[in-house]
């Protein structure tokens, strides 16, 4: 048997829709994401649904796009250590 598994304990960024303005902003959130800037797929604007979206998978919980968002419409939460 391997060693136990380590269980993530971390934070998530969640947009909040009725705040999030893609389309009148320079999409900051999605700009400075640093897992977005080392090439992955962390932060999308849907265009058609004019909003952004975090992936709760890729997300490290920086903070970053809470500073950046102009609207103020992204949140850090944290994750209890078993869900």
């Amino acid at each position: 048997m391997g060693e136990p598994q380590q269980e993530r304990i971390g934070r998530i960024a969640i947009i909040n829709a009725d705040k999030c303005k893609p389309m009148r902003c320079k999409k900051e959130c999605k700009t400075f994401c640093p897992v977005v800037r080392v090439g992955k797929s962390c932060v999308e604007v849907d265009t058609k649904a004019k909003l952004a979206w975090i992936s709760e998978d890729l997300c490290v919980g920086c903070g970053i796009c809470t500073r950046r968002c102009p609207y103020n419409a992204v949140t850090i939460v944290e994750l209890p250590s078993n869900l």
